[in-house]
């Protein structure tokens, strides 16, 4: 069985070449594995500040546990290299539209995870091509997280007419005022640890200015913002969100290097012992960049 990488990006080869919109086919991949080494920890916890006492354990389970947020790299790596944001003499931009995370179980650390997914749809929205694709990831037969993402393709005109159009789906709302608020979390978003992020020898517009589209000042990546939206309901809700838990988010406004995000959460109601948020991460003047829902086992 292959083996992904945990944390990185599989290395760039003539072999693995970044994929792009067309390269994507529907259908199932996998089984692949992967396995969290106590070094994955560490560098996860080091990109996002997150020292949780349960990743060098011991845990409520008896053993050391993985950030929730760690899967992220596999989730990307099972459909290929990685994938791109922009097509040669595209206008519109490209990147991560929609990220769901579903946490079932504890993930162990230096166990072997199977990891299994699909590419269940392909499709033009408003001159962008979009993929949606799941993951499972089990250990000993026990899932302990799926995933749902959403990734944006920039395409000329002429590559977003060979595909089937699709009218926007609305955004779901949770209603309600907030009843308790959560946070802030503060993280600064440097070009070292974008860079760090995407791993060694990787130069791109979320590295190097010289790339960067938008006045050389270089893209964070989405997964920033999501991660830091899981670590605050890890800290918060603990065990609740661990197991049970899941987060729910859109990926609305950019980021750049050198800006401050704050991530939040409002507690709206409480239903048969789960709580229902609201969730999201500003920049300092108040611009939310990443925003959606959450839940967590009240325990």
């Amino acid at each position: 069985m292959e083996t992904l990488p945990a944390t990185q990006k599989i290395g760039p080869s003539s072999s693995a070449p970044d994929v792009s919109f067309f390269d994507i086919t529907l259908g199932p991949r996998g089984p692949y594995q992967v396995i969290i080494t106590p070094e994955d920890i560490a560098r996860w916890s080091r990109l996002y500040d997150d020292n949780h006492p349960w990743y060098r354990g011991p845990s409520p389970w008896g053993f050391a546990i993985a950030p929730p947020s760690i899967l992220y790299y596999p989730s990307q790596m099972f459909l290929g290299r990685y994938l791109i944001g922009q097509s040669p003499g595209a206008t519109l931009p490209g990147g991560f539209a929609r990220y769901v995370l579903e946490n079932l179980a504890p993930i162990p650390v230096g166990q072997p995870l199977v990891v299994r997914g699909d590419v269940f749809d392909k499709f033009v929205r408003r001159g962008r091509g979009y993929v949606l694709y799941r993951l499972e990831a089990s250990c000993e037969g026990v899932v302990v997280q799926r995933h749902w993402k959403s990734w944006a393709f920039g395409l000329t005109p002429e590559e977003a007419a060979q595909f089937p159009e699709k009218p926007s789906e609305p955004r779901e709302e949770l209603a309600g005022p907030a009843l308790e608020t959560i946070g802030p979390l503060s993280y600064e978003v440097t070009l070292e640890r974008m860079a760090e992020f995407e791993g060694p020898g990787e130069r791109n517009a979320h590295t190097d200015p010289a790339l960067a589209r938008e006045g050389g000042r270089p893209l964070a990546q989405g997964a920033l913002s999501f991660g830091l939206l899981s670590r605050l309901l890890t800290e918060h809700f603990g065990r609740g969100y661990l197991v049970g838990g899941a987060v729910d988010v859109r990926f609305i406004a950019r980021t750049y290097a050198g800006e401050r995000l704050f991530a939040w959460g409002e507690l709206v109601r409480v239903e048969n012992e789960t709580a229902l948020l609201r969730v999201w991460a500003e920049k300092a003047d108040g611009t939310r960049v990443t925003v959606g829902t959450a839940r967590a086992r009240v325990v």
